[in-house]
């Protein structure tokens, strides 16, 4: 009883103009009429799906395999950083940056993968 809403029994009157009036009859609550409103109604959690052993242990890998390529990223920055790197052939400097590409995405699709994998278990 604490939850619903006091239910206003007058009518509303508006003022539509040039003299005339409207009445409005009072709006009821929905959540006032419906069977088990108030104290009794408890929201039900989301039901977990158990992961199965095969998404078990990819879960556990993915911090690590993160890591490595959180790793191999830095090595990557580093290398690119260097202005004496690009005095080299421009192959080189090509590759590094598809690869850096590369390794930017794979850390991208782990991170999405972990948080489907935490969501589902």
């Amino acid at each position: 009883m604490k939850n619903q809403l006091p239910v206003v029994l007058a009518a509303l009157l508006l003022a539509v103009g040039a003299g005339y009036w409207a009445g409005k009859a009072p709006t009821v609550p929905e959540e006032t009429h419906r069977a088990g409103a108030g104290d009794t109604a408890k929201p039900k959690a989301p039901e977990r799906k158990k992961l199965s052993f095969k998404e078990q242990r990819e879960l556990e890998q993915l911090p690590d395999r993160i890591a490595a390529l959180e790793a191999e990223q830095g090595v990557l920055q580093c290398r690119l950083a260097d202005p004496a790197f690009y005095q080299g052939p421009p192959d080189a400097v090509r590759e590094l940056q598809t690869r850096l590409a590369k390794v930017d995405a794979e850390i991208d699709a782990a991170l999405v993968r972990w948080e489907a994998l935490e969501a589902k278990g």
